[in-house]
């Protein structure tokens, strides 16, 4: 796999996992830190999403259990919870988070230096 792929891949799940996340039901059970939204031309937005998903790694994957083992859910969104639990307990998701976390890191004070996306505001 490309490193490009890769990262490509890594931003999919999380902006799948926003959006899971943000369904009522789901978000009812969530306890961790407030998911953020991934804005193609702003790249402040990439590291704060990788942050907050790494920081509150643990709480996703048991909201991502609980939906896929509650059958109160309905069947796709339990289908979808087990497809995003996969992709996180991939050692990959996590190495890549943490490789785009410290590069993005490093790129953020000269974004600051440069006029604001008005989404980031």
């Amino acid at each position: 796999m490309s490193a490009e792929r890769a990262i490509e891949d890594l931003f999919s799940v999380c902006n799948a996992l926003y959006k899971f996340i943000r369904k009522p039901t789901v978000a009812a059970l969530y306890q961790g830190n407030t998911m953020k939204r991934l804005l193609e031309q702003c790249w402040t937005g990439h590291l704060a999403t990788v942050e907050v998903i790494l920081k509150s790694f643990q709480e996703i994957a048991e909201v991502l259990d609980q939906v896929e083992k509650t059958a109160s859910f309905p069947a796709d969104t339990g289908m979808e919870a087990s497809g995003l639990r996969s992709a996180l307990s991939k050692p990959s998701f996590r190495f890549h988070a943490l490789i785009v976390q410290k590069i993005l890191a490093i790129l953020e004070p000269p974004n600051y230096s440069q006029k604001k996306c008005p989404a980031c505001e």
